[in-house]
């Protein structure tokens, strides 16, 4: 399998618009990849977090949620 854009997280808390935003688009790139899309050549880093951007968008609009107050070092 080749090896993704997006690394895979420990843990993340879906109620946060950051981690919300990587969850879609880690999701969308694995389907990526199992369709046969090659990391770096069919689509970029942007490309993945600009197709998360609607469903991300509907939650946020929704009040489900939340800015986070604080980023890992």
């Amino acid at each position: 399998m080749p090896t993704p854009l997006i690394p895979p997280f420990e843990s993340t808390d879906e109620t946060t618009f950051h981690d919300t935003l990587l969850l879609f688009a880690r999701n969308i790139e694995d389907a990526l990849i199992d369709a046969g899309a090659v990391p770096g050549e069919d689509y970029t880093r942007l490309d993945l977090f600009r197709l998360a951007q609607p469903y991300v968008l509907e939650r946020w609009q929704s009040g489900e949620l939340r800015y986070t107050k604080g980023w890992k070092s």
